[in-house]
C-alpha cells in the first residue's frame, strides 16, 4: 500500500524539509537560505509500519533565478512520465504570514491548470510550516477559520461555481519535528489524510503558463495593414493585406494586455481610383411669354403718311427653361462612390404651344400707354365711341362684330379698339376688383393719385382701423363724408399711402383725383434719377432703345427688357444722359420737384 504527495510553494517555505519529515529521512537538500535549494522535480519514498510513503519535491515558484515558466514546465514533463499518481496535492505555506496572497491565489490556480483533472479540489490540502510552539490554539483556530474561508471565496471566483471543498489545514514546526508532540500529531493527521484518497492519474497533465491564467487566441482576416501610393497624383496605390492573429492576456491578477499582431498569411493587390461624369437637364423654371408680330402700317398722323413697322401681340406662347448639368463622380479605393455637386454647363429654352390670345369679355386688361386698367366691352348696344390712340370712329350702323372691339377705362374719358389694344397689351397683368358700398369699381392693385397728396394710394375698402380722412385738412371742403375724427369708422371705404399712412375717404378721392396726362414740352422727374426727362413725340421716338426702369427699383413695369425698337411704349428720355423710361415706369417713379407741372 503507497500513497504520494507533491509539495508546491514559493521559495523559502519550507518545502524540502516538510517532505523530509514526512518520510522521516533526509530525502531532498534544504537551507534556510532565500536561494532555492530545489532545482528539479524529483521523488523518494520510505516505508514506515508497512507502508509506502512518496514525497515529489519541486522547484519554488517565484523563484530567486525567475525560471518559473522553466520549473513549471520541468514539473509537468515529470508528471507525465509518473504512473503511480498523485493522492496529495500540498500548498506548502509560512505560518507567520496571516494574509492570502495573491502569490498564494496564483499557486493554486497554476496547479489545479497544470492536473487539469476533475477531483482535483478533493485532494489539495494546505500545510503551514513554521508554526511554532507559543501559537496558541486559538491562534490556529482563527487562521484556520479565516484563511480557508477566503482560500475558498478564491477558488469560487476562480471556477465561477459554488463549490463544495474540504480543503484540510495543516500546521507544523519541521525543525522541531523530534520534541514537538504537537507537530507529531499535525504529520499523523497528514498520513492519514494522504492515504484516504485514491490517486489522481496524470496522463492528462498540461504545462499551464507562469505569468498568464488565460491566453484567448484571435484572429482577424484580410486586414489591411499598409498601404502605399505609386503615383503622383494618388490615384494609384498599393494595398498590403493579411490574415493575422494574436492573443488576448489575463494574468492571475485578472488584468487584460494584447500580444502583438503576427501575419499568418499576407498578399498585395494594386487599386486604382477612377472618375467619370454624368450629366442631366432639369427645367428650373417657366413662363408664358407675349409674342409679337412685325406688321407695317400707315402712320395717319404724319404728312408723308409714311409706312412703320410695329410689333403687334399676337397671343402668348409657353416656355420652358432648361439648364444643362453635369457633375463628378469619383469611385475611391474600396469600391465607394462620392459625388460632387452640381453644375451648370450651359442653359436652353423650350417653347410650348400658343395660348388662345383672344381677349374675353367683361375682363380687365392693361395697356402700356395708360396708366388704368381697360375693360372689354361687347358694344353692339352701343350708339357710338372713338378710339383715344388712332380716332377711329366707331357706330352701330354697318359695322361687322369684329370691329366693335372696345376696350375702355372707367376712371376716365378713354377709348381702345382692338388693334391699338394689341399694340400696346402689357402681357402677365391681373386686375383685382373691389366695389365700394356707392357701387363704384376699384382695382387693389392699382395706383390712385390725389392733387393734394405726393405719393400713389391704394383702394383698403372698408376697414376696422381706426383712421381719420386727411381731407379734412382741406379748409375749403373739409372731409366730403364728414370723418374728422380718429376711429373705425366701418362702412366707409378709403384710399391708404403705406409709404406714410395717408387716408382719403372715396369721396374725397374722386374730388381730388388726379389723372397723369403728359406733354412732350414738359419736363418731369422721377424718384432715384437726379436729370429732367421728357416725352418724346412719335417722330422722334424712333431707333432701338430700352427702359431702365430695372435700375430704379425691381423690374420694368412694362417688361422692356434689352435694347430693341419699342416704337410701341411712350417713350421718356433724360435731357442729360442716356437713360431712358417708359410710361409705366414713368407713372410708377414719378416725382414732383419745383419746376414740374402739376396734374
Amino acid at each position: 500500500m503507497h500513497t504520494t504527495v507533491i509539495g508546491i510553494g514559493e521559495t523559502g517555505m519550507g518545502k524540502s524539509t516538510f517532505l523530509n519529515c514526512y518520510l522521516q529521512k533526509n530525502a531532498f537538500q534544504s537551507s534556510d537560505r532565500p536561494e532555492s535549494c530545489t532545482k528539479k522535480t524529483s521523488v523518494d519514498f520510505n516505508i514506515i509500519n508497512n507502508k509506502t510513503r512518496k514525497a515529489i519535491d519541486t522547484p519554488g515558484i517565484r523563484d530567486t533565478d525567475k525560471a518559473d515558466q522553466e520549473n513549471i514546465k520541468q514539473m509537468a514533463e515529470f508528471l507525465l512520465n509518473y504512473n503511480d499518481g498523485i493522492n496529495i496535492v500540498a500548498i506548502v505555506l509560512c505560518g507567520q504570514n496571516d494574509r492570502f496572497t495573491p502569490d498564494t491565489e496564483k499557486f493554486i490556480k497554476i496547479a489545479h491548470q497544470m492536473f487539469n483533472h476533475p477531483d482535483f479540489w478533493d485532494h489539495l490540502c494546505i500545510i503551514f510550516t513554521k508554526w511554532y510552539v507559543v501559537m496558541d490554539d486559538e491562534q490556529k483556530r482563527m487562521k484556520q477559520e479565516n484563511y480557508k474561508k477566503k482560500v475558498i471565496e478564491s477558488i469560487r471566483r476562480y471556477t465561477e461555481s459554488e463549490i463544495n471543498i474540504e480543503l484540510p489545514m495543516f500546521f507544523v514546526d519541521s525543525i522541531n519535528y523530534e520534541n514537538e508532540e504537537k507537530t507529531k500529531a499535525e504529520f499523523d493527521r497528514f498520513n492519514n489524510f494522504a492515504f484516504s484518497k485514491n490517486a489522481m492519474k496524470t496522463t492528462q497533465v498540461e504545462v499551464p503558463n507562469a505569468f498568464y491564467e488565460k491566453v484567448i487566441p484571435e484572429k482577424r482576416e484580410n486586414y489591411r495593414y499598409k498601404e502605399n501610393y505609386i503615383s503622383e497624383d494618388q490615384m494609384k496605390r498599393t494595398e498590403y493585406f493579411a490574415d493575422q492573429s494574436r492573443n488576448k492576456l489575463i494574468d492571475y491578477d485578472g488584468n487584460i494586455s494584447y500580444s502583438e499582431w503576427k501575419n499568418d498569411r499576407q498578399w498585395e493587390i494594386v487599386k486604382e481610383k477612377k472618375i467619370r461624369f454624368e450629366y442631366n437637364s432639369v427645367s428650373y423654371d417657366s413662363d408664358v411669354v407675349p409674342i409679337y408680330e412685325k406688321q407695317k402700317i400707315i402712320d395717319k398722323k404724319s404728312d408723308t403718311k409714311e409706312i412703320k413697322e410695329n410689333n403687334i401681340f399676337i397671343g402668348m406662347r409657353k416656355i420652358k427653361y432648361y439648364k444643362n448639368l453635369k457633375r463628378k463622380i469619383t469611385t475611391d479605393f474600396d469600391g465607394k462612390d462620392s459625388y460632387g455637386n452640381w453644375e451648370k454647363i450651359n442653359s436652353f429654352e423650350s417653347y410650348g404651344e400658343m395660348i388662345d390670345s383672344n381677349f374675353e369679355l367683361y375682363k380687365y386688361y392693361k395697356a402700356t400707354n395708360h396708366n388704368h386698367s381697360l375693360k372689354y366691352l361687347d358694344t353692339t348696344m352701343d350708339n357710338g365711341w372713338k378710339c383715344s390712340e388712332c380716332s377711329s370712329s366707331y357706330n352701330n350702323s354697318g359695322m361687322e362684330r369684329e370691329s366693335l372691339k372696345r376696350f375702355t377705362c372707367l376712371q376716365c374719358q378713354y377709348d381702345l379698339c382692338e388693334k391699338c389694344m394689341r399694340k400696346y397689351y402689357q402681357f402677365n397683368y391681373e386686375a383685382k376688383i373691389n366695389f365700394s358700398n356707392s357701387g363704384n369699381l376699384y382695382l387693389s392693385n392699382e395706383a390712385y393719385y390725389s392733387i393734394i397728396h405726393e405719393h400713389p394710394l391704394t383702394f383698403i375698402g372698408e376697414s376696422e382701423e381706426e383712421w381719420v380722412c386727411d381731407g379734412k385738412d382741406k379748409s375749403e371742403i373739409n372731409c366730403l363724408s364728414g370723418i374728422t375724427k380718429s376711429g373705425k369708422n366701418i362702412g366707409i371705404p378709403r384710399f391708404n399711402c403705406k409709404k406714410c399712412n395717408y387716408n382719403l375717404c372715396e369721396n374725397c378721392m374722386n374730388y381730388f383725383k388726379k389723372h397723369f396726362v403728359y406733354d412732350s414740352k414738359e419736363s418731369y422727374y422721377a424718384r432715384g434719377h437726379e436729370h429732367p426727362f421728357i416725352l418724346c413725340s412719335e417722330k422722334n421716338n424712333s431707333g432701338n432703345w430700352t427702359c431702365k426702369g430695372k435700375e430704379l427699383g425691381k423690374k420694368c413695369f412694362s417688361g422692356l427688357e434689352g435694347c430693341t425698337l419699342n416704337e410701341t411704349y411712350k417713350r421718356f428720355k433724360c435731357e442729360e444722359c442716356e437713360f431712358n423710361l417708359c410710361k409705366n415706369c414713368m407713372d410708377h417713379y414719378f416725382e414732383k420737384k419745383k419746376g414740374c407741372p402739376i396734374f
